[in-house]
């Protein structure tokens, strides 16, 4: 009897394809909600995981210890989402390079990811029981926004 020979296979990711999932898993739950109004949950969580993880990028350069603390136990961590968009915007941390730029936000930019993490993500990733609804045309409608 001879056995077969298993290959391994390896997944290997980075923030940039980490990211790059993120968005296109986006893509994915968005042609669903038309059919399947749960991928709406999925819309935000993966377009909140896409702008951390582009954030991440933007802000890491080519140092990953631009993007990471350590705890008082010595524990690596990722910076937060709100650290992460505070960095990007932030002149001292992009002028990394003659090329680099901040980033600038509109009032309804910002509103608009306050919205997205606060009102939205917030709620469908840390969900408390409780008997929550949002009417789709207004959840839609502030995603767009």
């Amino acid at each position: 009897m001879s056995k077969a020979k298993i290959r391994a296979k390896w997944l290997r990711l980075s923030e940039e394809t980490n990211a790059l999932d993120y968005l296109e898993q986006a893509y994915h739950y968005i042609r669903q909600t038309e059919a399947n109004i749960i991928a709406w949950k999925w819309v935000v969580l993966t377009l909140h995981g896409a702008l951390h993880g582009f954030a991440i990028c933007a802000c890491k350069g080519t140092n990953p210890d631009n993007v990471t603390l350590k705890t008082k136990k010595d524990v690596e961590r990722l910076i937060t989402f709100d650290e992460a968009l505070k960095r990007c915007r932030d002149p001292n941390w992009m002028h990394m390079t003659i090329m680099s730029k901040h980033l600038q936000l509109s009032g309804q930019q910002k509103e608009s990811i306050r919205k997205l993490k606060h009102l939205l993500r917030n709620n469908f990733e840390h969900y408390i029981p409780k008997a929550w609804s949002i009417e789709i045309r207004v959840l839609s409608a502030k995603l767009r926004k």
